[in-house]
């Protein structure tokens, strides 16, 4: 009775030291204005869900789960064989699509934290993912040189890939839904029609890869951000498209 009563005792002390270091871990010896440390093994990308409760975290480890408002781990979704480099929210905040390394997209149940398919078409590492508005595809860029539509329900490709001459490094829709965007490792930016593919644009400009891509809410400026040290603002009033 002493020796499981002892057991019992240190896997009690073990517990709270556990939660101990980890407070230590999120809370102590933060920069100035920073109010928690999350995060475990290196971190490529994070994803807030619609309503801004929970945090993804892309990981050499998995994808961690965090509750946004304490920054408490909610769970780690593992399955991919190699670094997870991408994550996105459906719309709705039910569904998490991961990319990977692994050149594998995997969809989760966000509130079980249960893998729904795996999709494994591309034949090079998954760089990045975007859901459609309205939820129903999702759209995967890749280092085989492709963009890639996917139907959410069924993990079916929807269409033939849209080829590049590099690496689809970043994928991001306009604020009115009308354009979806790509940076890619030839230096360029893409715009193209959200619903027919149809190149609207191409941004020329960066002399290295183009690492990360985004829109102002009013959708009259775009930003991007390349491997050349630079980050360029373009106007985008004085295309019609964007009218």
């Amino acid at each position: 009775m002493k020796i499981v009563l002892s057991f019992f005792t240190l896997l009690a002390a073990a517990l709270c030291l556990s939660n101990v270091f980890a407070q230590v871990y999120t809370q102590k010896h933060l920069p100035e204005g920073a109010k928690a440390r999350i995060g475990k093994g290196g971190v490529y990308e994070l994803a807030y869900s619609a309503d801004s409760t929970q945090l993804a975290a892309a990981s050499t480890i998995g994808i961690w789960i965090y509750d946004a408002r304490t920054g408490e781990v909610l769970r780690l979704l593992t399955g991919h064989t190699y670094y997870v480099r991408c994550v996105a929210f459906s719309p709705d905040g039910r569904t998490l699509a991961s990319g990977s390394y692994d050149k594998t997209i995997r969809l989760w149940n966000i509130r079980t934290g249960t893998h729904l398919k795996t999709i494994t078409e591309h034949t090079g590492s998954v760089y990045d993912l975007v859901f459609s508005p309205d939820g129903t595809m999702l759209i995967s860029g890749s280092s085989d040189n492709t963009i890639r539509v996917w139907d959410v329900s069924t993990g079916e490709r929807l269409s033939d890939p849209i080829q590049h001459t590099g690496t689809v490094t970043s994928l991001v829709y306009s604020p009115d839904k009308r354009v979806l965007a790509s940076g890619n490792s030839n230096s360029r930016i893409y715009l193209r029609d959200a619903q027919t593919g149809e190149d609207l644009h191409i941004f020329i400009g960066h002399t290295s890869n183009v690492g990360c891509i985004a829109y102002s809410p009013d959708g009259k400026t775009f930003a991007s951000g390349s491997y050349d040290g630079t980050v360029l603002l373009w106007d985008l009033t004085q295309f019609s498209f964007n009218q």
